[in-house]
């Protein structure tokens, strides 16, 4: 019985006097002791549970581990950004301006690239410029 069949019994009408049997899973989501961890963490993630009940060879509760959120993959590698092109088949609006400036929504699709990347934690962008790149 979980926090979470309390809450959907609830949601559902069911008054606390309910009997357990009528709003627990009786097929639960487990893993077995003698499971390695890293095959309770793929389940966890499979069925996008949080909490994993452990059982022993007898089928009782001997443990309860938590889903471990995977690390974040470093984020040096470096970023290139290709904005040189000339932009010839967006004219006229590449006239007056380089193509990676042109607004896109509220500001220049170049900054919507580079905000993106950065949000995801990355650092080294780099832009290759060549026509209008001063």
């Amino acid at each position: 019985m979980t926090d979470g069949d309390i809450r959907r019994a609830l949601l559902q009408g069911k008054q606390l006097e309910t009997e357990i049997r009528e709003v627990m899973n009786p097929n639960p989501v487990t893993g077995l002791q003698e499971e390695d961890h890293h095959i309770w963490q793929r389940t966890m993630q499979r069925h996008s549970l949080r909490h994993l009940p452990i059982l022993d060879t007898r089928g009782r509760v001997v443990d309860l581990v938590q889903y471990r959120i995977p690390s974040e993959p470093s984020r040096t590698t470096p970023i290139i950004i290709m904005a040189g092109g000339l932009g010839t088949r967006l004219h006229p609006l590449t006239e007056d301006l380089p193509k990676p400036l042109i607004p896109v929504g509220p500001k220049p699709v170049l900054e919507t690239i580079i905000e993106n990347f950065a949000s995801q934690g990355f650092e080294n962008i780099f832009l290759c410029l060549n026509y209008k790149g001063r």
